[in-house]
């Protein structure tokens, strides 16, 4: 039997992660329409979903219709991760409006898992579902942080902090924004080594760094290079920017 007839919770769920990092740093309008309308079809499977994922996956479709079919121009690029964020929003949306779960019984489990697995099959196709789960989600978010640089992750930074909505950054691990009075704090966690270094060098031209919670004293490629090395399954990296200067 192929293998999404017989996906598990857990691989659905670790599906619908890697769905959800690959919306944030989709690199063109059909890599997002494709992760976002998979993800809401594997949130909003059940049956009395079924309006509003017609509505939500029309939204979606609304949201990314606008964009241009490809474009590597600093605008086109920034409407793109807004139209991601909005892509965000929908999900929060079907979380928030969709049918709750009802009791379960031994056979319902069941049913739930015959569902599951034509909630896949519909996101992607039964050979390309297939393929995918047998291969290992692994490897298609190694795929996808080959694409990224430490210069994009930078940015995500300065965009964060600037008030755009970014919940994962491009290497696929979570972001967040902390405030406190006038302080800024954006905080990225899951950063790989190398990455963490050449990001932290740009980022502290431009404020104050701490690597695994602690405030780099001395910005040196050495000390950087210490820092982020420090955790196996990478750094936490956080930057909070420079106050504007009084002219």
């Amino acid at each position: 039997m192929p293998a999404s007839e017989h996906s598990s919770p857990e691989q659905l769920k670790a599906l619908f992660q890697t769905l959800l990092r690959k919306i944030p740093a989709a690199a063109d309008r059909r890599q997002l329409e494709d992760a976002t309308c998979a993800a809401l079809q594997l949130m909003l499977r059940r049956t009395g979903d079924r309006e509003l994922l017609a509505s939500l996956q029309r939204q979606a479709r609304d949201i990314i219709g606008s964009l241009p079919e490809t474009g590597q121009s600093e605008d086109a690029r920034a409407d793109l991760r807004r139209a991601s964020g909005r892509c965000i929003d929908l999900l929060k949306q079907a979380k928030k409006l969709r049918k709750p779960r009802p009791p379960r019984t031994a056979a319902a489990a069941r049913e739930k898992g015959r569902k599951s697995s034509q909630a896949v099959k519909a996101a992607f196709g039964l050979a390309g579902a297939t393929a995918f789960i047998a291969a290992g989600i692994w490897l298609w978010q190694v795929t996808d942080s080959g694409k990224h640089t430490a210069a994009d992750l930078a940015h995500q930074f300065e965009l964060a902090a600037s008030g755009e909505n970014i919940l994962v950054h491009v290497f696929g691990g979570p972001l967040r924004v902390e405030k406190k009075g006038d302080l800024i704090l954006v905080v990225a966690e899951k950063v790989p080594a190398a990455t963490c270094v050449s990001a932290a060098w740009q980022l502290a031209r431009k404020g104050t760094v701490s690597i695994n919670h602690v405030t780099t004293q001395r910005v040196t490629a050495a000390s950087l290079s210490e820092m982020c090395h420090e955790e196996d399954d990478g750094a936490t990296l956080a930057w909070s920017p420079a106050p504007p200067t009084n002219k």
